[in-house]
């Protein structure tokens, strides 16, 4: 909960059209902090099935070979670079355990957070106990663990202790505030540097200013695999669309995915025969099965090749998909497990959501992520409609440690301020259409998500929800009362490697030492839309109200209670609403998912005084109204 970072970035969409503008973005803004409940996490590097070990550091002792350097913009302090047997206590409070080093303690961290007013700028140099002059090829191995915020963890690999050559930077693979796994394994192949060299030094450097950390253990150098092709990093881009979604109503699937592929060459070996296979499977049949070309990669070296064919959405059935992406060779893998990544990807009835179906690897933001910002924060994510669609409810994905009782209120905003250059500093996007103010239940962290209805009149006024095609964000606006009930919010992690920044946006009230603005943060907030349109209930949008018919409100005048009946054509989303006389609500009941037929309704009416009030019955978008009295 402590750090904030502002990024500046050149550049911007190149012609996208976003909402009625298509001026680029040329800012980006970056809110770092430490969560108290959940980090998010990176999946372990290549791992490959390597040949004899030329030789290995653990750190136990005696410790031989390693030796703390401190590089010129160095200071505040002793040389942080240590060896260690336990987690620091400043870490470990924060929930960072210890590295889980195969070999477990000691280790060798690097300790930033500690250094509040410090600088570092410093290396663990090993010089290697084994003489590599015969050796034909050498891959470099370590485990590490951190969390990186704007620090830099490098590398190098020297054969003189004095050209050092870059063979690893966490700036390239792990994005800022991201934790990785615990421990991630990485293997880089420095044959180039260290094959048939008499003398190897490698080196861990570590560029930062309060920070966090970086662990480090077991250091081996191996022979490499003869054979083994590694999908180092992938993507999946919409021909059209700006962002990536992972759920997509069937009524806006009309766009084709494209797929991209990194593909290393980690063993000896050229393999002439390598391609980049894309496929699409649902269920167990296959749908799409798209290979490139074979073409030559060399050992050591490594390609970018897209998908020569797109995978056409439009026309699908609603279900659940699978995408698979595939380094491929004729050539028998040393290490099949890294050639390859499944990604789910849906086409639904009603969501649309920059979500997976399946989230596997997440963290949450909300009110208690940033200090001072418990009440108004805002969390939005980014949706495009290619058609025109009625939404009727924003579903939130809830944090397990949601506390009941925070207030959400959820909006349809303008996207305006995203494509002009003018917001950069303060960017605005305009709430369209708004919910009522929601009380988060026990039921609602428990299931996981709430359903928080869009009605068609707010206090008295009212709201089109029918939304022409172009690009929204579906926002939800937080109130923890104090920070008594916090209110967390899924960042699902699916999509991180390619979810572009601007897909998930938060506001703060009173960031740190800045005015209240937006910022980017996140990657696919847990923040959908629900389309309970006009087509999917069989109706044309002027034949939407014939779908509802609200029967009585009895009795009336009523007392303790009263009865809402009502009939549905169609299976709708239902709440019902007590508005006084100045159209402001009283109460409200949250009903869901209502079936066809005749249904009914029972409201407390305690804490009403006696009067007029005005029963408002909305059912997916249909809305009936009759007046009701109390008397007491």
């Amino acid at each position: 909960m402590k750090k904030l970072l502002l990024i500046a970035l050149m550049g911007g969409f190149a012609s996208a059209s976003i909402a009625q503008n298509s001026k680029p973005l040329n800012v980006r803004d970056e809110l770092k902090t430490n969560s108290p409940y959940d980090f998010g996490t990176t999946t372990p590097a290549n791992n490959p099935e390597n040949g004899a070990t030329l030789w290995t550091q653990n750190f136990n002792a005696p410790v031989t070979g390693v030796s703390f350097v401190r590089g010129s913009g160095a200071g505040g302090g002793s040389t942080p670079w240590e060896i260690v047997s336990t987690q620091p206590a400043n870490l470990s409070s924060q929930g960072f355990p210890a590295i889980a080093s195969t070999s477990g303690a000691p280790f060798a961290l690097i300790n930033s957070d500690l250094f509040t007013n410090g600088t570092q700028d410093d290396y663990l140099v090993l010089k290697v106990g084994a003489n590599l002059s015969t050796a034909t090829g050498v891959v470099l191995s370590w485990q590490q663990y951190f969390r990186r915020f704007q620090e830099t963890h490098k590398v190098q690999v020297s054969n003189d202790s004095l050209t050092w050559t870059d063979v690893y930077n966490s700036s390239v693979t792990v994005p800022v505030n991201t934790t990785i796994a615990n421990p991630t394994t990485i293997s880089v192949n420095i044959s180039s540097v260290a094959a048939g060299q008499a003398n190897v030094w490698v080196r861990f450097h570590y560029v930062g200013a309060w920070d966090w950390f970086w662990a480090v253990d077991n250091v081996a150098l191996v022979e490499p695999p003869a054979n083994d092709l590694v999908l180092e990093n992938y993507s999946l881009e919409f021909k059209d669309l700006l962002g990536f979604y992972g759920q997509i109503p069937v009524a806006q699937a009309a766009d084709s995915l494209r797929a991209t592929g990194a593909i290393y060459n980690f063993g000896v070996n050229a393999q002439s025969t390598t391609r980049f296979n894309t496929k699409v499977n649902a269920g167990t049949n296959t749908i799409f099965n798209n290979s490139t070309a074979n073409f030559t990669l060399l050992t050591n070296r490594r390609d970018t090749v897209n998908s020569t064919a797109l995978f056409p959405v439009e026309g699908r059935t609603k279900g659940n998909y699978s995408i698979i992406l595939t380094a491929e060779m004729d050539s028998v893998d040393a290490n099949p497990l890294d050639n390859s990544i499944t990604l789910p990807f849906a086409i639904t009835d009603s969501i649309y959501s920059a979500m997976s179906t399946t989230v596997t690897r997440a963290t949450t933001l909300g009110t208690a992520s940033f200090t001072g910002n418990a009440d108004g924060f805002i969390a939005a994510s980014l949706i495009e409609l290619t058609n025109v669609d009625t939404i009727t409810a924003v579903r939130i994905h809830l944090g397990s440690t949601t506390v009941a009782g925070g207030i959400i209120t959820a909006a349809v905003r303008d996207t305006n301020g995203l494509a002009n250059s003018e917001y950069a500093n303060a960017f605005s996007f305009t709430p369209l259409i708004e919910s009522e103010a929601y009380t988060v239940t026990a039921a609602d962290i428990t299931r996981g998500f709430v359903d928080i209805l869009i009605p068609r009149f707010l206090s008295g006024t009212p709201q089109n929800l029918i939304l022409p095609a172009g690009a929204y964000y579906l926002s939800a606006e937080l109130i923890s009362n104090g920070g008594a009930s916090h209110i967390r919010i899924i960042d699902d992690l699916t999509y991180e490697r390619f979810a572009p920044f601007y897909q998930s946006i938060i506001y703060l009230p009173a960031p740190p030492n800045a005015s209240a603005r937006w910022y980017t943060n996140g990657v696919s907030m847990g923040i959908s839309g629900v389309f309970g349109d006009a087509r999917r209930l069989g109706l044309n949008v002027n034949d939407l109200q014939k779908n509802l018919s609200l029967k009585s409100v009895y009795p009336n005048p009523a007392k303790n209670e009263v009865n809402i009946s009502y009939q549905l054509t169609k299976a709708a989303e239902v709440s019902i609403t007590i508005r006084d006389i100045a159209g402001r609500t009283v109460m409200q009941s949250i009903e869901g998912l209502q079936f066809e037929g005749t249904q009914k309704a029972t409201l407390t009416l305690n804490g009403l005084n006696a009067g007029m009030y005005f029963v408002e019955l909305n059912a997916g978008g249909a809305v009936a109204q009759q007046k009701l009295i109390i008397s007491k």
